[in-house]
């Protein structure tokens, strides 16, 4: 089996380092792409095995199985790739599928397995479950510590300045397409969640906490069978404080997960 990784920021190293390099001797290839091309020479230092690409189209199309970890343009710029090769993918850049139903519904009938993972969120399984009795609303409410936001679009094109944040201060409300076009690098999660749910659009928050270090999700789902609340309470990555290392743990459980289970059935 050849893997392929795009996008070796905080996620795409974790995945190398702690599954691709437990399996890489059973492996046939693991191929990288960075349009940051000093990262990928970086890592090629520490891991020699690793093969560099020059493009999206070079890489997918030598690879069996590919994980997404770069940004919603990259993802969406993906969409076509797959389909034209039919490859496997995981996509970390859930904002980059929406919108693109068309495009699921035909790899689900083409054999691709397209996985989207709950990132840093929890209860996709019971949002599924409750989604066929008919989910009435579903809402996200995000609290950030302030560094996690800066530099967002939303907020240079909106002139919100965090500086004097006191506490707690609601930065956004809206769609999930709106939160992803303005904060695109910290709230996939909602885009998991509205592919999830099947829901044309759900209320999305997000609050901007002076003094926090955690990253909190409050997922409320309310449907014919049951009324449901999730609370996430995450640590930041090291790495990256725009990201949950709960989410860089669910990067490399997928990975394994798929890599184990095509390993045993090859």
């Amino acid at each position: 089996m050849k893997i392929g990784i795009i996008g070796i920021g905080t996620m795409g190293e974790a995945v190398i380092k702690n599954v691709v390099l437990k399996y890489r001797e059973r492996l046939d290839a693991v191929f990288i792409y960075d349009i940051d091309e000093g990262k990928v020479k970086q890592l090629r230092k520490k891991f020699k095995w690793l093969q560099q690409v020059k493009s999206l189209e070079e890489i997918v199309e030598k690879s069996d199985f590919l994980m997404e970890a770069a940004s919603v343009n990259c993802a969406k710029k993906l969409i076509p790739l797959i389909k034209r090769y039919k490859k496997d993918i995981l996509f970390m850049s859930t904002g980059g599928l929406l919108g693109s139903g068309i495009f699921l519904k035909h790899a689900e009938e083409s054999g691709i397995e397209v996985i989207i993972p709950h990132g840093a969120v929890a209860g996709l399984d019971a949002i599924k479950a409750v989604k066929s009795a008919g989910i009435k609303s579903l809402s996200i409410t995000s609290y950030k510590p302030v560094r996690s936001l800066l530099g967002s679009p939303y907020l240079i094109k909106n002139k919100i300045n965090l500086k004097n944040v006191k506490g707690k201060k609601l930065v956004f409300q809206g769609s999930v397409k709106d939160a992803v076009k303005g904060f695109p690098k910290s709230i996939n999660v909602s885009a998991t969640l509205l592919l999830t749910s099947g829901l044309k659009d759900l209320n999305v928050k997000i609050y901007a906490c002076k003094g926090s270090k955690n990253i909190t999700h409050v997922i409320d789902v309310k449907s014919a069978i049951s009324d449901l609340q999730f609370v996430c309470k995450n640590y930041p990555s090291r790495e990256n404080p725009r990201t949950s290392a709960l989410a860089v743990y669910s990067a490399c459980e997928y990975m394994r997960q798929y890599i184990l289970k095509h390993l045993k059935e090859g």
